[in-house]
């Protein structure tokens, strides 16, 4: 709600356009997961946009569009933190809006410059004075929490942490947040106009550009050309250009956004999806923050349908549905139906996608069904455990009084969970943070 797509909309009509909200999730106009959209700053020059939802079920979400380098741009609700400072203090107020969101960005992407900090609904502040101090201290209480932790981490783990890596975040030589990269936008904002936000990001990027030749500028269009496949795969794009043997085109691609290609992820490593829309996709079928009100539709407009020759009436279906909304294990069955309905990837290439992300676990068998564990889903403490039953498990880790980030939690929570599947010799933790040492000698922290 602090008005990133339509300030991504903004920019690309030059004119302030606003973002439909609907209790009905197929006319919300809500980000999910996140979308990838273009705005031309002039005939030649055009910025790339990844708009992230901002709701706190898409904390992992920078893991699925990993980048190494690019701008980015936090849209802060500065109404809403004036709210949350009366309620919850300024520490608290200032993780919520600001901090949490830097800390998981800056661990998926270490070596992501400094961000453009965008100021919101500044008409819901009537006081000036409250505004300029709401400001001040949103960007020196960010400050505080951010030395805090790396005091901590430097007595901790003062060599060899991979911490460090996390260059503009680590960097105490300078603000993390700087008054001159804050601007404030809204209808009545004579600070900045459109255009001139528009400028300001895209001289925050002139360092990354990078002159191109025209075949790659080609591969580019050959990619985008390809509607009418979900996905490309390396093989396919060998035969459409032969050129790039070294791969270097493809990872340009992915580093600008316009594909999205994991090559270090197992069996998506000979998959190139030029079709981002469908990937984010996938994630929304389990992941959405509007998943009560989804489920509620699907239920409303079940047909019965028959796989792997089981009947499921509508009776089936809501046990099935209620199972993985209070339990977060969803049916096998119920997955791929689901996949095949709303998703034009494979069910098992769909699959793929949520295991290499941790985003699901399984399947696990037992003599009733087939049925994937969906960690750090279950949101409630269970107080009554039925004998034989599988149970959600809900992890807590607080470090010296602060939360660790959501995107360590949830991938924490995961290899936890998948002790259910892999063999590990043991778990040790400490102090700042866990290490799972798995069979083969590799070792996750």
């Amino acid at each position: 709600m602090a008005g990133k797509t339509s300030l991504v909309r903004s920019m690309q009509w030059n004119k302030r356009e606003l973002t439909r909200r609907s209790s009905d999730s197929k006319l919300d106009e809500a980000t999910k997961v996140f979308k990838v959209c273009e705005a031309d700053i002039d005939d030649k020059s055009k910025l790339v946009f990844h708009d992230f939802g901002g709701q706190a079920i898409y904390h992992f979400a920078y893991q699925l569009s990993f980048r190494s380098q690019f701008v980015p741009m936090l849209v802060v609700d500065i109404a809403e933190f004036d709210r949350l400072v009366t309620v919850c203090g300024l520490e608290a107020a200032c993780e919520e809006v600001c901090f949490d969101w830097l800390s998981h960005l800056y661990l998926s992407c270490p070596k992501v410059m400094p961000p453009i900090v965008v100021l919101t609904h500044k008409d819901g502040i009537k006081e000036k004075d409250i505004l300029q101090l709401r400001q001040k201290q949103l960007i020196e209480v960010t400050e505080q929490l951010r030395r805090k932790i790396i005091d901590e981490e430097e007595v901790m783990a003062p060599e060899n942490s991979p911490f460090f890596s996390m260059k503009s975040f680590a960097d105490t030589s300078t603000p993390l947040i700087k008054k001159k990269s804050t601007v404030v936008f809204s209808k009545a904002s004579k600070q900045r106009s459109v255009s001139d936000l528009k400028s300001l990001l895209f001289k925050a990027g002139s360092p990354l550009l990078t002159e191109i030749p025209n075949s790659w500028h080609t591969y580019m269009l050959i990619c985008s050309s390809q509607k009418e496949k979900p996905y490309l795969t390396l093989d396919e794009l060998d035969a459409l250009f032969s050129d790039d043997k070294d791969r270097y085109i493809l990872q340009y691609l992915h580093e600008i956004g316009k594909v999205m290609w994991y090559r270090n992820r197992g069996k998506l490593a000979g998959i190139v999806f030029h079709r981002i829309e469908l990937l984010t996709k996938v994630v929304e079928l389990l992941f959405d923050h509007s998943g009560k009100e989804a489920w509620d539709q699907r239920i409303n407009e079940f047909h019965p349908f028959k796989m792997d020759r089981l009947c499921v009436n509508k009776m089936k279906y809501i046990e099935k549905v209620g199972c993985f909304q209070n339990k977060g294990l969803i049916n096998s069955i119920l997955l791929s139906h689901l996949i095949q309905g709303e998703c034009d990837l494979e069910p098992h290439l769909a699959i793929e996608v949520l295991k290499v992300f941790h985003l699901v676990c399984g399947p696990v068998l037992d003599a009733r069904e087939s049925f994937y564990i969906v960690p750090f889903f279950s949101k409630e403490i269970i107080t009554v455990i039925e004998t034989g039953d599988y149970i959600p498990m809900k992890l807590e880790i607080v470090f010296n009084g602060l939360a660790i980030p959501g995107y360590v939690y949830h991938l924490l929570t995961a290899i936890f969970v998948d002790f259910l599947l892999t063999q590990y010799n043991r778990i040790e933790s400490g102090q700042n943070g866990a290490c799972v040492k798995e069979s083969n000698g590799s070792i996750l922290t």
